[in-house]
């Protein structure tokens, strides 16, 4: 008997739709990082700082909650019938016990 798990049915699209969220999070911060580098330069953009800022505010709220989601799916498909018995030192990276 297979254990009802949430949001098994749709754990794909919300796992695409967490990796598409992280690289919109990654190429927000880079962009940002390159704004704050110009700053030191002596080059101030305010307005493109704003917007990267509140872009990897939302980007990190929106792929933290995908990811919280998507979560139980990977704890039981993953983690508890593969990492478990065949790489015990992988599953103990992130979550020791």
């Amino acid at each position: 008997m297979r254990p009802n798990i949430a949001f098994d049915d749709s754990a794909r699209l919300l796992v695409v739709l967490h990796a598409a969220a992280a690289i919109v999070l990654i190429g927000a911060a880079t962009h940002h990082a390159l704004v704050a580098i110009g700053y030191l330069r002596g080059r101030f953009k305010v307005r493109l700082g704003r917007i990267y800022a509140a872009t990897v505010l939302g980007a990190y709220g929106v792929t933290f909650v995908l990811g919280l989601l998507a979560y139980p799916r990977y704890r039981y498909h993953v983690r508890a019938l593969y990492l478990e018995r065949c790489e015990i030192w992988a599953s103990n990276l992130f979550e020791p016990r």
